[in-house]
Formats: structure tokens, sequence, C-alpha cells
């Protein structure tokens, strides 16, 4: 990106636990064997959203608030946390029709994304 870098990272509804392999395996191991990834070595601001009723199984809510500690070198780690919103469809709760899409939350998500991406350009 001409040449300016990684400026921040921004998660939202983190799939955290693989679900499709014989063992469970945390998503972020997952990546770091296949992709280098250091989430250690990331020096630049992180926001995580994620929905309090996310009901995926490979999403659950405490694993996501876990994860704002796995960036010690950040100078700035965000953890937001959305409640509320129609039930939706809870025949696949992974899916965006939920509260792992956000339903019904969709803006104030986008903006909350906008709004911090603007504070730090």
């Amino acid at each position: 990106v001409g040449g300016i870098g990684l400026l921040g990272v921004i998660i939202t509804a983190t799939l955290l636990l693989m679900r499709v392999f014989p063992l469970a395996m945390r998503l972020l191991d997952w990546l770091a064997e296949r992709f280098d990834v250091d989430l250690t070595e990331i020096r630049v601001p992180v926001l995580i959203l994620h929905h309090e009723d996310d009901g995926c199984p490979s999403s659950p809510y405490a694993e996501a608030q876990a994860l704002a500690t796995a960036f010690p070198a950040s100078p700035d780690v965000e953890f937001r946390t959305y409640t509320g919103g129609p039930a939706g469809s809870h025949a696949d709760r992974c899916n965006r029709f939920s509260p792992h899409g956000f339903l019904g939350q969709e803006e104030a998500v986008l903006d909350a994304i906008i709004a911090w991406i603007k504070e730090r350009s």
C-alpha cells in the first residue's frame, strides 16, 4: 500500500476455535502455523468488536475477551462489546442473521469502525 504499512488491526466476530478439525484448534495457533503470525509483535492499535450473545461455537465471547491480552506490543487495544438486537435466525448461529453477524446493529458497528479509523488517521 504505497509503502505505508499496517496502521491498525480491526477484528470482528472473531473465530477463535476451529471445530472443523478432529480436535478443536485455536484459530490463532492455526494462523501462526500457516502464516507466521505472531500477535505479540503487532505494534499498531487493535480494535476488537464482539457480540456478547454470539452463539457461534467457534467464537465464544470469553475467548474474544481473552484475545485482547494477546497484543502486548500494541500501544492501544480496545475491546467493544455489543448486546441486544433482534433475535434473528438461530438455525445457524454463525451466520450474519444472528448476533454473530451483529444483526440489527450493523450500522452501529460500522460507525464505530469508521470513527476508530478516523481517530487514528
